[in-house]
């Protein structure tokens, strides 16, 4: 639902540690910007339940999770898995205009970069807006003039940037506003996910095997970074070897030190193909069960990222100590403000007020 009541924080998503902590390197050496253990998360208009995609908004699954990478441009929203170099990053046509479309776009280019996440308000709702918090991200609006009087053919999925607020003098057919929506974090940070076949076997690296979430050879995570142009790139990691990488070689794949050329270009589509190289090369699986790489146009394996049931269990304990710190947090401050309003109350009956 869109709405013009102002937020009570402004925070990029990197800085709210009790919603989403994200570990964000800080050196300026040449892996500054490299971003490992990012918390994926939804963002959920609490209307209808639909999450926001590369294209507009849509189901919650895999091909809505996102996450938020710090760059040398701020903070940029990249899909979690969408192996498109040309669709990675939420993008802001029209150099981020009022009435511009919000779509899937290459990370380099300028509408990608400079996001913010504010929130949450008074209702525990979040919006989005571009680093001058002017432009907020809106659904189902028609932009200026355009469908202005007739609200009633405009595409419920679609999504763009308008104001955040009225102009003091609204201009005939001006629209601003936002939508609020729920940010929900995902497991995969608390305990890693498996890589997993359609008849549920996982892929450890080297071959197919049981999908055991005891097995640190089969739990993996997702690592982000941005080269010299500003093009994303997806690496996928060991959960429990962080520095050990899934790469190619040939019709092979194998886990090399993620320090190594062919480690970044990894993306799962919507179709289940895990593919490495902007969708040209695919993870096969031979009768053996050991993995290989052919052409995506010719052979590949269906896989799905699955999330283990001890990674639920960690992230609700997780939460619950994030409530807890809150709840301490927010009885010291009434334990403040009642001294204080003694104290005024001492003054006062002393004749000072």
């Amino acid at each position: 639902m869109d709405t013009s009541s102002s937020f009570l924080s402004t925070l990029a998503l990197g800085l709210i540690a009790m919603i989403i902590p994200l570990t964000i390197a800080a050196s300026a050496s040449k892996a500054a910007f490299e971003n490992r253990g990012l918390v994926p998360f939804f963002l959920q208009d609490p209307t209808d339940g639909l999450c926001l995609g590369l294209a507009g908004f849509t189901i919650c699954d895999t091909n809505s999770l996102w996450v938020m990478a710090g760059r040398k441009d701020e903070y940029s929203f990249i899909n979690l898995l969408n192996p498109d170099e040309n669709q990675m990053c939420l993008e802001r046509e029209k150099g981020g205009k009022p009435g511009g479309k919000v779509v899937g776009g290459s990370c380099r280019n300028k509408g990608s970069k400079n996001w913010l996440i504010e929130g949450p308000n008074s209702a525990g709702y979040y919006r989005v807006s571009d680093k001058s918090g002017d432009l907020c991200l809106t659904r189902y609006k028609g932009g200026g003039d355009k469908d202005a009087k007739d609200g009633s053919a405009r595409v419920r999925s679609s999504m763009n940037m308008q104001k955040c607020n009225p102009s003091k003098k609204k201009r005939k057919g001006e629209e601003s506003g936002y939508v609020q929506l729920n940010l929900i974090e995902t497991a995969v940070h608390d305990a890693g996910f498996f890589l997993e076949s359609a008849d549920g076997k996982c892929f450890d690296g080297n071959k197919f095997v049981k999908c055991d979430s005891g097995s640190s050879s089969v739990l993996w995570g997702i690592g982000f970074s941005f080269d010299g142009k500003g093009r994303a790139h997806r690496s996928i990691f060991k959960y429990k070897q962080p520095d050990q990488c899934l790469t190619i070689s040939g019709d092979t794949v194998k886990l090399a030190p993620c320090s190594s050329k062919n480690v970044m270009g990894w993306g799962l589509d919507s179709t289940g193909r895990l593919s490495f190289d902007n969708e040209r090369k695919c993870l096969v699986r031979t009768t053996s069960n050991l993995g290989g790489i052919r052409k995506c146009t010719e052979h590949f394996e269906h896989i799905s990222v699955s999330i283990p049931r001890e990674a639920d269990e960690a992230l609700k304990k997780r939460q619950e100590y994030d409530q807890m710190l809150v709840s301490q947090q927010q009885q010291q401050l009434a334990v403040e403000q009642n001294s204080r309003n003694k104290y005024q109350e001492a003054l006062s009956a002393k004749g000072y007020y």
